[in-house]
């Protein structure tokens, strides 16, 4: 009944980052994407600020990853970074 309902869906950094430490956060986070990627085209996570947060979510099966990992990029310089 969901089935592509949703374009992008983006999990929050808050949300993300009160789990982080919790053991289940493999088991949660990856229960999240069983649950919601049928019914979008992309699904995001948020609050990715170093590289221990980032190698926990990886493996999770996520379109993107957002968060302080990544330095903002001027729009000036955006059409270079693509290129690359």
């Amino acid at each position: 009944i969901f089935d592509g309902i949703f374009k992008r869906v983006l999990l929050e950094k808050n949300f993300n980052q009160q789990r982080a430490d919790m053991i289940s956060f493999e088991a949660f986070m990856h229960a999240i994407v069983a649950q919601i990627s049928s019914s979008c085209e992309s699904l995001m996570i948020a609050g990715i600020d170093n590289e221990a947060m980032f190698s926990r979510a990886a493996p999770l099966g996520f379109s993107a990853f957002q968060g302080g990992l990544w330095p903002p990029v001027p729009v000036s310089q955006l059409i270079k970074l693509v290129q690359r």
